[in-house]
């Protein structure tokens, strides 16, 4: 064990359409080195806030693609935005399964969307009566 084996952070994002929200993720992490090898195990040290490192690389991934996307689409595919945002994909169109961040061998190998919330307040509460209202719907 090199370390934690999970990154927590807040993210702020905002759609195409201006709307701001805030994204709790927690992700989870190794660092893939070659024991024995000075060069590879150099390599765990020359980042120096690996944490702060990966946080600001995941948020930025995940900010620019929210960016590109309208809110209603967001919301109904959040999870797979976000988990296509870090990971990327391959030539085939399938998520990949690590991103690698080769200036330390961090290995980020799962997301976990905790919470998703609207900054603003009045948007929050209108997303809450959307939400009981189709629930509503849904049960009569």
């Amino acid at each position: 064990m090199l370390g934690p084996d999970f990154i927590s952070d807040h993210i702020t994002v905002e759609t195409s359409d201006h709307a701001r929200l805030k994204i709790a993720v927690s992700m989870n992490n190794e660092f893939r080195i070659e024991r024995g090898n000075p060069e590879s195990e150099a390599m765990l040290f020359s980042v120096p806030d690996f944490i702060g490192f990966a946080c600001r690389e995941v948020a930025s991934k995940v900010r620019g693609k929210v960016a590109s996307i309208p809110f209603e689409q967001f919301h109904k595919h959040s999870a797979d935005i976000i988990t296509a945002a870090v990971f990327g994909k391959n030539a085939d169109g399938e998520v990949n399964k690590e991103v690698i961040f080769t200036a330390n061998n961090l290995v980020i190998t799962n997301i976990d969307i905790q919470s998703i919330e609207p900054i603003d307040h009045h948007m929050r509460d209108s997303l809450s009566k959307s939400v009981q209202m189709a629930i509503e719907i849904s049960t009569k």
